[in-house]
């Protein structure tokens, strides 16, 4: 029963692969420039950012810090405004919302990360899988016409050669998903180290942000933010 199935399913094996594989590499192909979109969206020159906050965290101005960070959809200025909005809160309450924006950003930015991964794999398979049914139709159709025997006839060995079409189809999916995780993780690493660098830099910022004569520097940022 098993055989008489794949005897009339492995005609069609090949082509169900091939259009297969189109839909998956239109998904692919979606998914990456989601992602290429997402990535440019969360740019912004850290360095540039950076010089421009320092100067409004060392005279304690929050609310031009703030309004600086909420000009740019950037990973740096969702969390480094994260840490201002709760700078009068105390400094625990600051680490704690930098700390959680980094993990925020990191989580929204390796999304769909595993989905290309296994995406990648499955097109591989279907790739092989239609090779092979193709192989069966092919030698299906040779014992079918009585010719068993593939040993120096050069024109059946010939026709096995488009049976390699699913897997190369595979391998052309697989491939460039597996590529543009690789390189989208690099990415993804350069944008949490310049976060924690932006986090750093406004803790110790408020961190060293005290009054003349107060002992502490929480009451002071919360200070200056209702006076600002």
């Amino acid at each position: 029963m098993i055989h008489h199935m794949l005897r009339q399913l492995a005609p069609y094996g090949g082509e169900a692969a091939l259009a297969a594989l189109f839909l998956l590499s239109i998904v692919s192909v979606g998914m990456i420039g989601q992602r290429i979109w997402l990535f440019l969206q969360r740019f912004h020159t850290t360095d540039k950012f950076a010089k421009d906050l320092l100067p409004l965290l060392r005279v304690a101005d929050l609310r031009r810090a703030e309004s600086l960070c909420q000009q740019r959809n950037a990973s740096v200025c969702c969390v480094a405004l994260a840490g201002l909005l709760e700078s009068g809160n105390g400094l625990p309450a600051v680490r704690h919302a930098l700390d959680t924006a980094i993990s925020r950003e990191r989580t929204a930015l390796e999304d769909t990360f595993l989905v290309l991964n296994e995406l990648g794999r499955l097109a591989l398979l279907i790739g092989i899988v239609g090779s092979l049914f193709d192989v069966l139709a092919i030698g299906f159709a040779n014992s079918a016409a009585g010719q068993p025997d593939l040993a120096g006839n050069a024109v059946t060995y010939s026709a096995f050669f488009p049976a390699l079409a699913p897997a190369i189809g595979g391998l052309l999916v697989a491939i460039p998903a597996w590529l543009a995780r690789s390189m989208l993780s690099v990415h993804v690493q350069r944008i949490v180290r310049e976060c924690d660098f932006v986090a750093r830099l406004v803790l110790s910022q408020l961190a060293s942000a005290e009054p003349a004569g107060a002992g502490g520097s929480a009451p002071f940022i919360k200070t200056r933010r209702v006076a600002a």
